[in-house]
């Protein structure tokens, strides 16, 4: 008989703990980093089990990759924890080929999971060919609008809310209304905790309003993940603009940019691979039966 995990509901107490193993997993993933497990709990039905140097977590999709240094007897770890067998979601691409080795144990690519990492120095200065549509945004916006780029500070939280409201009245009926609502409250809890977590942001104004933000989350001393961008799009180019001004005043110091899985939804694919991605956060799922040794 294995370990009985004793889950509970993600909760800060369970930060430092959750974050030193994290480092030592050698993951980084805007799913796994503390933020986005925390902010998105109440939907994502998040819960954790710390157990000495290891922790598991499940959400409403199943158990999730577990979290501890990657090099492990693999198949005494499942037993302990698992011996009736397991089915991991959101599994690194490293671990997988590790677990793939266990006995009977079956891997899935899971595409739509996939997270899409940039070369912060080629989308500062969007060279060459592959480029020039987006150039052309850029000019196109700075032509065409008196756009003001401002650092986000939380004297701006208030004027940003509003504009957030708007944004979702306008998509309504276009985006599914859980998901929108999901994701505003997201936004709302982390501009409540803003200072608690290392989060910067910016945002555009355009004859004095707020036309757009983006508010990014540090995952390591190389790597920041874009956590909402949100723009009107009657402005023609401010998304491009948005992403090219942000990562030159803000984020040129890191090496690379995380924005997110595309979630198999055709337009954002399209869009996230023009940006021509230098890799990706890989997913699979890992079916491990009974027992592996």
């Amino acid at each position: 008989m294995g370990i009985v995990l004793e889950f509970e509901g993600i909760d800060i107490k369970h930060r430092y703990k959750y974050e030193e193993l994290l480092k030592a997993s050698g993951i980084v993933s805007c799913k796994y980093s503390f933020l986005g497990l925390w902010a998105w709990k109440e939907s994502e039905n998040t819960e954790i089990f710390l157990d000495q140097n290891i922790c598991w977590l499940k959400n409403r999709r199943g158990i999730l990759s577990p979290i501890c240094e990657p090099d492990q007897n693999w198949g005494k770890i499942i037993s302990k924890y698992f011996p009736e067998g397991v089915e991991l979601n959101d599994v690194s691409e490293e671990l997988a080929f590790k677990l793939s080795s266990l006995r009977g144990a079956q891997v899935k690519e899971l595409r739509s999971e996939w997270e899409y990492v940039y070369s912060v120095k080629d989308l500062i200065e969007l060279k060459g060919r592959a480029y020039s549509q987006k150039r052309g945004h850029v000019k196109v916006f700075e032509e065409k609008y008196s756009g003001t780029y401002v650092s986000l500070l939380e004297e701006d939280f208030d004027e940003l809310i509003k504009f957030q409201n708007e944004w979702l009245e306008r998509h309504k009926g276009v985006i599914t209304s859980s998901v929108l609502d999901e994701e505003n409250k997201a936004i709302m809890k982390v501009l409540e905790n803003w200072n608690d977590f290392p989060l910067f942001g910016a945002c555009i104004r355009v004859d004095g309003r707020i036309a757009a933000y983006t508010i990014a989350e540090e995952l390591n001393d190389e790597t920041i993940d874009i956590r909402f961008e949100k723009a009107f799009a009657e402005y023609e180019g401010i998304y491009q603009f948005l992403n090219k001004t942000f990562l030159s005043r803000q984020a040129k110091d890191y090496v690379w940019v995380n924005r997110e899985e595309d979630m198999e939804n055709e337009g954002l694919r399209e869009a996230k691979s023009s940006y021509h991605p230098a890799r990706y956060e890989k997913k699979y799922m890992v079916s491990i039966p009974p027992q592996c040794k």
